[in-house]
């Protein structure tokens, strides 16, 4: 059954690898060290200097779902098999 999925899904692999990356890589190369020094130093540290990595946190939160929008919508529109590169950017743009 997993070889079947692999082998089905192969011609998506750079999709799939990209939602694995939004879902991912994100939070653990940018949100959890951000969230453990907040843990560790949130009563030592300057007030602005967490506020500024819960701003970050944010932004990378925004940034993670936008690559997640968007990998799925390209994965979508591969899926739908129109064919031609002209005829994928016109269902984008629509």
């Amino acid at each position: 059954m997993g070889a079947t999925l692999v082998a089905l899904f192969m011609p998506y692999f750079g999709d799939l690898t990209a939602i694995t990356s939004a879902v991912g890589l994100t939070p653990l190369s940018s949100l959890l060290p951000m969230m453990f020094w907040n843990k560790k130093n949130e009563t030592t540290a300057p007030r602005w200097r967490v506020r500024l990595h819960y701003a970050f946190m944010v932004v990378f939160i925004l940034l993670s779902l936008m690559a997640l929008i968007g990998a799925i919508g390209d994965l979508t529109v591969q899926m739908g098999g129109s064919g031609s590169a002209e005829a994928d950017m016109q269902c984008v743009s629509k």
